[in-house]
């Protein structure tokens, strides 16, 4: 299962819900909440160079690619897991909602799923 698919899972969002999800791949700086999520890494001890294959996801209201964004979410793989991910959801302001781990990763403090 795709890390977009696995979101849409556990939030439990559907095509009823007229929601897009468009995966960034664009640099980490054009990110707007790339360091309220290196904020709250640190707070685990953790920072940006502790991770694999960091992907941001937006999401998108309504239909179309270009509808107003309502929430953006880091997938991660800590270097120190040997599977699974570390995910930090955030709206679309940046606030941080959840951050949690899922599959074979722990982190200590986060949350696991």
């Amino acid at each position: 299962m795709t890390k977009i698919a696995k979101t849409m899972m556990l939030l439990g969002l559907g095509a009823a819900l007229g929601l897009v999800m468009a995966a960034g791949s664009a640099e980490a700086q054009d990110n707007p909440c790339q360091g309220k999520a290196e904020h709250r890494l640190q707070e685990y001890g953790l920072t940006m160079g502790d991770l694999n294959d960091v992907e941001w996801i937006m999401q998108r209201s309504g239909r179309r690619q270009d509808g107003p964004v309502v929430s953006y979410h880091m997938w991660s793989t800590p270097k120190s897991c040997a599977g699974g991910n570390l995910v930090i959801d955030m709206t679309s302001g940046c606030h941080i909602l959840t951050v949690y781990t899922q599959g074979d990763c722990s982190v200590k403090g986060v949350a696991s799923y």
